[in-house]
C-alpha cells in the first residue's frame, strides 16, 4: 500500500504545482487521512509557527489546501465562547 499512495501523493503534488484539477481523481487513496478530521475539511490555516515547506505541502496534497499565516496570529480573533455572536461584514 505504500508504494501505492506514495505514487499517488507525488502524481497529486505535480498536477497540483501545473494548476490541473484532474488530481481529484486520486483523492481516493487519502480517504483515510481526511477521515481524520471528520472528512469535511476544505481549508486550513496555520498563524501560530513556521511549518516546513514539506510539512505545508503533505498537508496540501493529502488533506486540503493549508494556508499560512505566520507572524500574523496578532490580528486574528475568534469569539471568546460558543456563545458568542459573529458578524461578518
Amino acid at each position: 500500500m505504500k508504494p501505492v499512495f506514495w505514487a499517488a501523493y507525488h502524481v497529486k503534488a505535480k498536477f497540483m504545482e501545473w494548476g490541473w484539477g484532474i488530481h481529484t481523481l486520486l483523492n481516493p487513496v487519502f480517504k483515510k487521512i481526511r477521515q481524520g478530521t471528520g472528512g469535511n475539511v476544505r481549508l486550513t490555516v496555520c498563524g501560530g509557527a513556521p511549518l516546513a515547506k514539506d510539512t505545508q505541502k503533505f498537508l496540501s496534497v493529502t488533506h486540503a489546501p493549508l494556508l499560512i499565516g505566520y507572524g500574523l496570529t496578532e490580528t486574528t480573533a475568534y469569539p471568546p465562547n460558543s456563545h458568542s455572536l459573529l458578524i461578518t461584514l
